[in-house]
């Protein structure tokens, strides 16, 4: 058990890093910008090696993603799970969701 805590806490703060990233770097998104405004976000015409490198962080960043629904899925299964670990684990599969709503348009937009 206190191996996937361990593991969890790890993941967590990788993921909170990575969420302020991409929240500084798609605040434009999130502001709901001119269509123009986010295609400039975007714009990798010339950057095929850019391109790849971010699709396979992307992709590392969706595999870490469903390892810690795995392991928060495991936590909520634990009989000795207190209400403040219960809610510690649906705060972090929210903040999954919000991750992988932003991961979903930055693949769009990689594929574009």
């Amino acid at each position: 058990m206190k191996e996937k805590v361990t593991k969890i806490i790890v993941v967590i703060v990788f993921l909170l890093s990575v969420s302020a990233f991409l929240e500084r770097d798609t605040k434009a998104v999130t502001d709901l910008p001119q269509s123009n405004e986010i295609s400039s976000l975007f714009n990798f015409d010339n950057c095929s090696k850019t391109k790849k490198y971010i699709k396979t962080e992307i992709n590392q960043i969706s595999r870490l993603l469903n390892e810690l629904e795995v392991l928060t899925s495991d936590l909520e299964a634990d009989e000795d799970i207190t209400l403040e670990q219960l809610k510690a684990v649906n705060a972090i599969n929210s903040r999954i969701r919000g991750i992988e709503k932003k991961i979903e348009f930055i693949r769009k937009e990689l594929n574009r």
